[in-house]
């Protein structure tokens, strides 16, 4: 168990292998559709539960490591690794 302090959070999107492949395809179309500007209620919705926050200093590490690439503005996809008890791997 790691426990978190109080600096500040960001949320990135996380769309784990172990979904079903209906689940992953429709979260991924969300996130698609942010992606080209396309925002609407029902994408973050669908996003809601693929959401998870990580310290805005190990999101920058993830950035350079390639462990997450911008989807809109300060929402990040996750694609580095992911322990399925664990939950995200940090590069640092």
């Amino acid at each position: 168990m790691r426990i978190i302090d109080n600096e500040h959070s960001v949320a990135v999107i996380v769309i784990r292998r172990q979904l079903e492949e209906e689940t992953r395809q429709t979260a991924q179309k969300a996130v698609d559709q942010l992606r080209r500007d396309l925002p609407t209620p029902a994408n973050y919705r669908t996003l809601q539960e693929h959401m998870a926050s990580i310290p805005e200093r190990e999101l920058d590490l993830a950035i350079s490591a390639d462990h997450a690439i911008e989807v809109a503005g300060d929402l990040y996809q996750w694609v580095g690794p992911y322990h399925p008890q664990r939950g995200i791997e940090s590069p640092a």
